[in-house]
């Protein structure tokens, strides 16, 4: 009997004993599991920060149109405007680039495992993961305003060039065939056809002779292309080469409008060409001419204002030109990334 009490005592030792290794042996394993998804976790990390830094994060504000867009019209950009535009342009390539290896950066997490909390290395990581989970919800705001900002940006980079090129070929046109059209000097002369009635020219550009039909002609012509021809040019940019989708009402407005600044223009151009000067002495050579004229420097006038002021209803902006409108937004809207980068990159 003695021997099967001592049999059972140390059969029961055997069970106890095992019963106090099972739980180390489960211990050391959920550390060993920690400490392994840790490590997996860490080396994903560091890969990630080695994207998603400071360095490179400061990189999305290294782009301003705003400081090369002037307060005018956007029709009337000179070429060294648009130069310059072209060079933001190109920052503009770079930083979006910069971007979109931000956005693909592969962004980590932690396996979760309430077991491997055993591992200190675990618990350390899920302090990292939290914090990671924080930063990833300025980051993920960071990069919807750029996209946003970035696409804007692009489609004037691609459009404004158009615009430039009908203001210039507005100016050439201008030092080109509508000069041509002023054929008496300062102070010389045009007679009437029977010689009858002549008037001095008083400009200092010259003048145009509208007593003679073909020279009458070549000025209508003139204005025509120059004036006319800008204006139906702005036309067909707002209807199909608007300056941002953002801005889709505006251009409507701004085809209507320059519509009918060319209709004007036109109408200069029709009284020039199927009305007769007046031949007496003291009267005007074309009665009409002049509120014609105004009326079309009026409309052009206006078309530049419609557009700004839609545009202003649209951003909230208060400038009154479409160059300064475009302006304040984007001013604006780099300065909100500017300091979407600075916290983004603390």
């Amino acid at each position: 009997r003695r021997g099967l009490i001592i049999g059972i005592a140390a059969a029961a030792a055997v069970v106890l004993a095992a019963g106090i290794i099972t739980p180390i042996v489960i211990h050391n394993n959920n550390v060993k599991r920690g400490d392994e998804l840790a490590a997996d976790f860490t080396t994903k990390l560091d890969a990630y920060n080695s994207t998603w830094n400071a360095e490179n994060i400061g990189v999305l504000d290294d782009v301003s149109l705003a400081s090369q867009i002037p307060n005018g019209d956007i029709g009337g950009f000179s070429d060294g405007t648009i130069s310059s535009i072209g060079t933001a342009c190109e920052d503009l390539a770079t930083v979006k680039e910069k971007r979109d290896e931000l956005a693909n950066a592969s962004v980590p997490e932690l396996v979760e495992d309430e077991a491997a909390t055993a591992s200190e290395a675990y618990v350390d990581a899920q302090s990292r993961a939290e914090a990671l989970g924080s930063q990833r919800a300025e980051a993920e705001t960071l990069l919807s305003e750029t996209e946003t900002l970035y696409g804007d940006m692009q489609e004037f980079c691609d459009n404004i060039g158009a615009y430039g090129d009908a203001n210039a070929k507005m100016r050439e046109n201008e030092a080109g065939v509508y000069q041509d059209a002023f054929v008496v000097e300062n102070g010389g002369r045009f007679d009437s056809s029977d010689g009858s009635v002549y008037w001095l020219c008083e400009a200092e550009g010259g003048c145009p002779n509208l007593y003679n039909s073909d020279t009458r002609n070549q000025y209508a012509d003139a204005f025509q292309t120059t004036y006319v021809g800008y204006a139906e040019t702005m036309v067909d940019l707002y209807e199909n080469n608007c300056i941002m989708t953002r801005y889709a009402d505006a251009c409507a407005v701004g085809a209507t409008e320059w519509q009918k600044a060319a209709d004007a223009g036109q109408k200069f151009v029709d009284h020039l060409k199927n009305n007769e000067p007046t031949v007496e002495v003291g009267q005007a050579l074309y009665p009409q001419l002049n509120d014609l004229l105004t009326d079309s420097l009026d409309a052009t006038d206006a078309a530049k204002r419609a557009v700004a002021e839609k545009i202003r209803e649209i951003d909230g902006s208060g400038s009154s030109t479409t160059g300064g409108a475009i302006n304040d937004y984007f001013r604006d809207k780099e300065a909100e990334i500017a300091t979407l980068v600075e916290n983004a990159s603390n």
